[in-house]
């Protein structure tokens, strides 16, 4: 079609000339020419009009598709998937297809040539589709990011927009096609691939990070297993180090999994041998069901382990004992339930547990043995004691001149003060066996405080002092308790307080702390103006043999035991005792108490000063006939002297066999029983006597200088009526005497009798200074006092040396006697054997010999180890062999003066 435009052209062109050159013939006159140049025209227009036929056929062709063209176009642009707007160069809306009405909500008739393009995009698009806009002026397509306007409130669709210009008649010159792209899909597709991209970045990063931690790990993991390598090998190098042996074993089959050497070692097996045993296979039997039953806990959840001791049996029978700890083992570590074994050989232990057991064995017989040789020594000391006393107050009885009543006072004054120490002594011995039973009878508290103060305001009066009482009546009445020993406390703080004051007044207070169910907390004070305590003094100062410093002992004299007695006592009665002290100042000795109220209490107070025996010459007593059986001549001739003084006939047995015989044939009102007597002693004689059918109602008083409550409670349990300690106290003799003895009419006074039998015929009632002797001998450890034992003898040289040489075949003969007893089992007669031993070295003066003999007796008695008693038999043989050199010497011809002589250079 194209080409036929030009054609066409071409052909007016050519028409246009030919016209031009006929006119000019024309006018020029030449026709020839013209008329050819005309005909020629002709045919030219005629090819002209052909042309133009064709031409209007090809332009009716032309339109016929052009028509179909834009039927194409308009279905093309009314269906395009895409929205698309015809924007004329006012920026109005022609044309929109279907989807442009759709997506923008137009409506086309009501559209088309009445908006502008630019209000379907939000404010910030519009001045970039402006310029776009301008930009198409010059038929530069242009693509824009637009967002649509906003619509309900939500924010406008993104578009790009492709704006094109477009080709057309004048009429649509400057037409413009908007196509518009939503990208809402693409954006979020965009804005997905951001984030997954930004995710991408992160895992990336995590995973870096993790890669770096994994790298971390691995270094640690290595590390880790580095470290558990070396502690496997620490572990490996400690299991067989170690010096304890190390099993483990299973927990139900009880197989052996695993030992060290140290475990072979103890059990005497090498480790093949123990792989193949179980454990109950080297367990001693005895031990055995001990370990099952324990194991059977752990299993039940009981325990989670547990430690025992038991024995191992090795192959050669040896044993070997071992401290066994076991700890369950959970299976997540072993491949079962097991057990892990600690085994610690403890044979060496027990070797020394059961050294321990037998010295501690023995240290308890000696401790036994010291108490019992306590007593018993305290009966050696009182007994001679008695004597001294007691024939002080005989002589004391006797016309003396002024200075020989002063010599024997001070002589009696001073054996009082050693039986005060004695008894100190006896006391302390008592609290510490805890063997001294306290009394609860009725007393009144105001009785006991006046007693305290009447005894002891002579000597107060002597210093210059006032005692003075400071007891409220409300709480001075009748109590429950110990009087004695309320009384034993008061005295010796008091007299305490005395002895160490120069000045002012010694006071005794008493006041009430309260009172809870019928019982009263009191507190006494006893305060003076004396020397006064430092704190360091005070701290120690009711401790056993504690006085406040060297010097005190050297001034004031004591034993250092009152304090301690008086603190055991009062802990004993469930009270505290102390003290509150400034040097220089004086003291306040204080103690608690508590007692129960007695209102019914009687004015019962202990009584502690003996009377003389002439005081007691009216009592009504006098007349009743005796029988006192008693061993010791001198125990003898006192308990006589002071029996006649009270105006009582007395008949002597010197054992208890000798007692039964009397009894059969006379008549006595009441029996005086010593308890250790040779041939049958006290308790068999009182049995005997309860047995006959004329024994029944006899009183039987027992006599002893044993130290101890059970030697009392024996003598009760025996049949006896009541108990008098010796040295024998008048005072305590007469009350016993006047409890069980019936009232009757005076009756003369018979002489004083002799022993019946012959056994210590020339040794009784001598003289005072034979019971003086007797005292310098029990605290002197010579191997035999010649001196002593002839003054005893009243200086019968003849009965001396007869003395001398009875215990000269008794000492001789003693260790084979005593070694055949003991080896036969007699221990009875061994008893006794160490018993006589110990009266006979008392006849000569062999302190040492009596010494050991009576601490034999005491473990034989108490059945002490036989290491005790063969060591103390060695004692005494050591001490018979230095006791017989002295009695050779001393019966030699001469030996005897030679003795005395030497004894009085």
């Amino acid at each position: 079609m194209s080409q036929r435009k030009v054609n066409l052209t071409q052909l007016r062109e050519r028409a246009e000339q030919a016209i031009n050159q006929g006119r000019s013939s024309l006018t020029n006159g030449s026709n020839h020419a013209g008329e050819m140049d005309l005909d020629h025209l002709v045919e030219e227009l005629t090819i002209y009009q052909t042309e133009l036929e064709i031409q209007n056929e090809a332009l009716a062709l032309a339109q016929s598709e052009t028509a179909t063209a834009l039927e194409q176009y308009r279905a093309l642009f009314g269906h395009l998937p895409l929205p698309a707007l015809i924007v004329d160069p006012r920026g109005f809306i022609v044309e929109a297809n279907a989807q442009a009405d759709a997506l923008l909500g137009m409506s086309l008739p009501h559209t088309l040539n009445r908006g502008s393009v630019l209000q379907l995009f939000d404010l910030d698009s519009r001045g970039a589709l402006h310029q776009a806009l301008k930009g198409l002026l010059h038929a530069t397509p242009s693509i824009i990011d637009c967002r649509g306007a906003p619509r309900d409130g939500a924010e406008g669709i993104p578009y790009e927009v492709h704006i094109t210009q477009l080709p057309g008649t004048s009429a649509q010159a400057g037409h413009r096609l908007f196509v518009l792209v939503d990208r809402s899909a693409e954006l979020a597709l965009q804005m997905r691939e951001e984030e997954l991209s930004a995710l991408n970045h992160s895992l990336e990063q995590r995973v870096e990070a993790r890669t770096a931690e994994l790298a971390a790990a691995q270094v640690q993991t290595e590390q880790a297993l580095d470290q558990a390598a070396r502690a496997e090998a620490r572990f490996r190098t400690i299991f067989e180090q170690a010096p304890l042996g190390i099993a483990l074993t299973d927990s139900l089959s009880g197989q052996i999994l695993e030992v060290n050497e140290r475990f072979g070692a103890i059990a005497g097996r090498t480790r093949e041998e123990l792989a193949h045993i179980n454990w109950m296979q080297i367990t001693h039997p005895h031990d055995l069901q001990t370990q099952l039953d324990s194991l059977a806990r752990p299993n039940a959840g009981e325990i989670t382990g547990f430690q025992m001791e038991k024995r191992y049996q090795r192959p050669d029978g040896s044993l070997v004992w071992i401290s066994l700890t076991i700890a369950p083992v959970n299976g997540d570590v072993t491949e079962g339930p097991c057990h892990l074994k600690l085994i610690e050989d403890i044979s060496v232990q027990k070797a020394l547990e059961q050294d321990l057991r037998t010295a501690k064995a023995t240290a308890e017989a000696a401790n036994a043995a010291k108490s019992a040789f306590l007593a018993n020594m305290s009966h050696e000391v009182r007994t001679p004691m008695n004597a001294v006393l007691g024939f002080l107050d005989v002589l004391l009885d006797t016309r003396l001149d002024a200075e020989q009543r002063a010599l024997v006072q001070s002589v009696k004054g001073a054996g009082q003060g050693l039986l005060r120490i004695i008894n100190d002594i006896l006391d302390l011995s008592k609290l510490e066996a805890g063997k001294m039973s306290l009394e609860s009878a009725p007393f009144r508290l105001d009785a006991v405080l006046q007693q305290v103060a009447e005894l002891l305001s002579l000597s107060a009066q002597e210093k210059g002092l006032e005692l003075v009482i400071d007891a409220p009546p409300e709480i001075a009445g009748g109590y429950r308790g110990d009087a004695l020993r309320l009384s034993q406390i008061l005295n010796n703080l008091v007299g305490n307080a005395i002895k160490f004051s120069e000045r002012g007044s010694v006071v005794i207070a008493v006041q009430s702390l309260g009172e809870t169910d019928g019982e009263r907390q009191l507190r006494v004070e006893v305060r003076d103006r004396g020397i006064g305590l430092t704190p360091e003094q005070a701290a120690g100062l009711f401790q056993p043999f504690t006085q406040a410093d060297a010097s005190t002992a050297r001034r004031f004299g004591g034993t250092g035991l009152g304090l301690t007695i008086c603190r055991r006592l009062i802990e004993r009665m469930g009270g505290a005792i102390g003290v509150d002290s400034s040097e220089g100042e004086g003291s306040t000795f204080w103690f608690t108490l508590p007692l129960m109220i007695d209102d019914n209490a009687t004015e019962r107070v202990p009584t502690t000063e003996p009377r003389a025996a002439s005081t007691f010459a009216a009592a009504p007593i006098r007349g009743s006939r005796l029988l006192l059986v008693e061993d010791n001549a001198i125990n003898q001739a006192v308990a006589v002297a002071f029996l006649r003084k009270l105006g009582l006939r007395t008949r002597v047995a010197s054992n208890g066999r000798e007692a039964l015989e009397q009894l059969k044939t006379e008549h006595f009102d009441l029996v005086l029983m010593d308890l250790q007597m040779p041939v049958m002693d006290g308790l068999e004689a009182t049995a005997a006597i309860r047995a006959t059918h004329w024994g029944h109602e006899i009183p039987i008083i027992a006599m002893t200088a044993a130290a101890f409550p059970e030697d009392r409670a024996r003598a009760l349990d025996a049949g006896m009526n009541d108990y008098v300690s010796k040295p024998i106290d008048l005072q305590q003799l007469v009350d016993a005497l006047l409890r069980w003895l019936p009232a009757r009419a005076e009756a003369p006074v018979e002489p004083a009798a002799e022993p019946v039998t012959e056994s210590a015929p020339d040794l009784a009632t001598k003289s005072v200074v034979a019971g003086c002797a007797a005292v310098a001998e029990a605290i002197s450890l010579a191997d035999c006092d010649l001196e002593a034992t002839r003054q005893r003898l009243g200086n019968d040289e003849a009965l001396l040396r007869s003395v001398l040489e009875y215990s000269q075949r008794e000492f001789r003969d003693w260790p084979a006697q005593f070694a055949a007893a003991r080896d036969g089992g007699e221990l009875k007669v061994a008893q006794r054997l160490a018993h006589t031993l110990k009266d006979v070295a008392a006849n000569v003066g062999a302190a040492r010999v009596r010494a050991t003999a009576a601490a034999l007796e005491a473990a034989l008695a108490e059945q002490a180890g036989p290491e005790l008693v063969e060591r103390l038999r060695a004692d005494c043989v050591a001490a018979l062999g230095a006791a017989m050199t002295a009695l050779r010497n001393a019966t030699e011809p001469g030996g005897a003066s030679k003795q005395q002589a030497s004894s009085t250079s």
